[in-house]
């Protein structure tokens, strides 16, 4: 039988994780991105399409505009009408603790790292993603990046089995 849950030290370092982000009461609003990131998912969502101008600039109608972030503006905006900023706080505190928590998970499971290295680097990994705390869209990229390279060690193993 497949096991569901992941072992108890990812667990534990999820939840150390967001408790640490969620007592260190780091203001959502101290990055003065989020704010914009909001209103730009309130306008995209309305519209139902990316605007190709910036609609605070001077420059509005002179040049193109172009969101890089608009999935995450989108989310943000979501999650800001359903559930305010108490949900957002939420939100910004669990994003780290899973980037964490996967990164713990995955240097598990290679099985040739000691449990010692492996805390060690969940620990220095969470001291800097302290930054990610407030709802950063780069957050999501970490992550990717993270299964990324996971998947390119696990298609390497595969190749030297072969």
């Amino acid at each position: 039988m497949q096991k569901i849950l992941p072992s108890p030290l990812v667990l534990l370092t999820f939840l150390l994780g967001f408790i640490t982000a969620y007592y260190l009461h780091l203001p959502i609003f101290n990055d003065p991105d989020i704010g914009w990131h909001i209103a730009a998912g309130d306008i995209i969502r309305k519209l139902g399409d990316l605007p190709v101008h910036d609609v605070w600039s001077f420059t509005e109608k002179n040049q193109t505009w172009y969101n890089i972030s608009w999935a995450w503006d989108v989310l943000l905006s979501f999650i800001n009408q359903h559930i305010g900023i108490d949900g957002l706080f939420i939100f910004a505190k669990i994003c780290p603790a899973i980037v964490v928590a996967s990164l713990i998970y995955f240097l598990k499971k290679r099985g040739n790292i000691g449990i010692n290295a492996i805390i060690l680097t969940g620990f220095i990994t969470f001291l800097c993603l302290m930054e990610f705390a407030y709802a950063r869209p780069q957050i999501i990229g970490l992550f990717l990046l993270l299964i990324f390279h996971h998947l390119l060690h696990q298609s390497r193993l595969i190749a030297i089995n072969e």
